[in-house]
């Protein structure tokens, strides 16, 4: 399926300037030491905003 705000596989939105695509936890172990590692990231304002737009 194409992502939003993909200018060549998907559609075009006037309020978002990006591709809506967006990666809130990355979790994965550790190559070295085996261990779990994990990053979050809140959604950003401008998909926050085009969500509340919508």
């Amino acid at each position: 399926h194409p992502v939003a705000g993909d200018k060549i596989y998907g559609r075009e939105f006037d309020n978002l300037t990006r591709q809506f695509l967006h990666s809130a936890v990355l979790q994965f172990s550790h190559p070295d030491t085996a261990k779990r590692v994990k990053y979050e990231a809140p959604l950003p304002g401008d998909i926050s905003q085009f969500l509340n737009f919508c």
